[in-house]
């Protein structure tokens, strides 16, 4: 299961047991949704895929033609007249960074993610969330929104990534060719609502608490980059004061650091409150607490 489709399923329930996560867990795992407050994605005929990937190569030319044209103006990495940055050279800013960042976890057991969030819905009460996904093994969360913080069990990881989710091992898969890599999750998003607003949330989804490597994470900034509607924010401080760089599409926006290619925050919905995930730190791990014994009639955390 993924960790935010467990959050958002249980932040109205308070004092759940351990029996009812597991029972939820199953459901959970059949129909995986996306993060918190996520705005519904759509999903593009297949058919109509094959047709703008025939027309692409033709698209291509024009474009070209036109960046010539409008190079006096606008740059190709979104700079506007007087050379002021964009939503774009700062997520290829933040990409280029983040293909950078120290690889070497390819065979770890666990991902460590340590984050606290905030919710409207519980009346902006800041909780701690900490997880070890495992790659094969059973996982780990603790979190003090869900269960007074008892230790939870976890199934074997996986990913949001639309209407779908991603093993670690599919997650190593994806490729890493920005419009290869676009293609692929615009696939996985399912009907109705906005599509590009989807694949901006799924962005945000797998560079939140995954392993991807730095070249998804770089790849994951590219595809970004591409989705038209976004726009900069600015410069901003997170809520544990660190300063980054907030872009937004719709009602969900990130503050990165675009000199090392971090996600350091989030937030999603409109008004104010609005939901908060800001991510602490996050790494492999070697080993992750011990489990929690099973619910009466559970045979796995997966399953009751």
């Amino acid at each position: 299961m993924d960790l935010d489709t467990l959050l958002r399923e249980t932040r109205d329930v308070p004092d759940a047991s351990p029996a009812v996560l597991s029972t939820a867990r199953a459901g959970l795992d059949a129909s995986t949704g996306a993060a918190s407050l996520r705005v519904a994605a759509t999903r593009r005929a297949l058919d109509r895929r094959r047709k703008r990937r025939v027309v692409l190569g033709a698209l291509v030319g024009v474009a070209a033609s036109a960046a010539l044209v409008l190079a006096p103006t606008f740059d190709l990495l979104g700079r506007g007249p007087g050379g002021t940055a964009s939503a774009t050279e700062t997520l290829l800013r933040a990409a280029e960074a983040a293909g950078d960042q120290q690889d070497g976890w390819g065979d770890a057991p666990y991902w460590h993610t340590v984050s606290e969030y905030q919710d409207p819905n519980r009346d902006g009460t800041v909780y701690r969330r900490e997880s070890w996904q495992s790659r094969d093994g059973v996982g780990i969360l603790v979190d003090q929104g869900v269960d007074d913080g008892e230790t939870i069990g976890l199934g074997t990881a996986s990913f949001p990534a639309g209407d779908e989710s991603l093993t670690w091992d599919e997650l190593d898969d994806l490729p890493t060719d920005p419009v290869e890599l676009g293609e692929r999750l615009r696939d996985g998003i399912g009907e109705g609502g906005d599509e590009d607003h989807a694949l901006f949330v799924m962005v945000g989804d797998l560079l939140r608490e995954s392993p991807a490597s730095p070249e998804l994470r770089r790849a994951l900034w590219e595809v970004a980059a591409r989705i038209p509607g976004i726009t900069l924010v600015g410069d901003v401080t997170d809520a544990i004061g660190r300063e980054g760089v907030a872009v937004e599409r719709g009602d969900q926006r990130y503050v990165l650091d675009p000199d090392d290619g971090r996600l350091l925050e989030e937030t999603s919905g409109l008004g104010n409150p609005v939901y908060r995930s800001t991510l602490l730190e996050h790494g492999p791990a070697d080993t992750a607490p011990p489990a929690p014994p099973l619910p009466d009639g559970c045979t796995s955390y997966v399953v009751c």
